[in-house]
């Protein structure tokens, strides 16, 4: 049913299918809501919103084996094409990327999640370091990108042993300069090294 600027528009009902759960509400490929029922004022240009369903068995995060990636899942890092990321080795490509080097490319980039990540309880690396280095002076690999969560969770990591043990900034993301980070959930993690 034709909808108009500033009008609510119409939803049919979330269509059912056996063996299949709902998922999202989306727009291309960002997600804009996970609640069934979604409202929003109609925006003056067309608004193609599409629902998108999982398998009911199919519903966990794909589990990280340590691996990582030669590349990222699409994308050419711009604001209107990041970076894809869709894997744990994925995201460990991106981390490598960044702190081990102060020259890579990839530093400034725009990033999207397509997909829930469990890494698997293993040893993490935060995205961008600083730390001191052997002659007391700082060194630092900076995350100064947009990373999109696109609501989906990184999960189940732990950060015992790092790399440097002089680092000062530990998570899931390690030093952020100028960079902004959203729409992402980090749950089940673990950060003990004392």
């Amino acid at each position: 049913e034709p909808c108009f600027y500033g009008e609510l528009p119409k939803i049919p009902e979330t269509p059912m299918v056996e063996g299949y759960v709902f998922f999202g509400w989306f727009i291309g490929d960002l997600l804009v809501s996970r609640d069934a029922e979604y409202t929003f004022v109609m925006p003056s240009e067309d608004y193609n919103l599409t629902a998108r369903f999982t398998a009911e068995d199919n519903d966990a995060a794909e589990v990280w084996d340590g691996s990582i990636a030669t590349g990222f899942a699409g994308g050419s890092g711009t604001e209107s094409d990041p970076y894809l990321i869709s894997t744990g080795a994925q995201l460990a490509y991106l981390v490598n990327a960044i702190n081990s080097s102060n020259s890579n490319t990839l530093y400034n980039k725009c990033y999207r999640l397509t997909n829930s990540i469990d890494l698997g309880g293993l040893e993490w690396d935060p995205i961008g370091c600083y730390y001191y280095g052997s002659s007391s002076t700082s060194n630092y690999r900076t995350f100064q990108g947009h990373f999109d969560g696109n609501g989906y969770t990184v999960s189940n990591f732990k950060i015992t042993s790092p790399k440097y043990s002089y680092r000062r900034y530990f998570g899931l993301f390690g030093y952020v300069e100028g960079g902004t980070i959203e729409n992402l959930g980090v749950e089940d993690f673990n950060i003990d090294f004392n």
